[in-house]
């Protein structure tokens, strides 16, 4: 089943993850002004265990 991506109240392009296109406007909308872009390198650890989250990271291509 294909997602529709919904085009966020501000106007903006979709997002390129999923989860967030799939997200309603209003939810999209209240997320978009803390939402960055992340450059990583191969092998990076994005979350250590027993460390505390304190981000999340979408996915806009590639893989994680």
């Amino acid at each position: 089943m294909a997602l529709k991506r919904r085009l966020p109240s501000s106007n903006r392009p979709p997002p390129a993850n999923n989860l967030l296109a799939a997200l309603p406007a209003d939810d999209y909308a209240r997320l978009a002004s803390t939402l960055g872009t992340t450059p990583l390198k191969l092998k990076r650890f994005l979350h250590k265990p027993g460390e505390p989250v304190d981000q999340v990271y979408f996915s806009g291509g590639g893989f994680i």
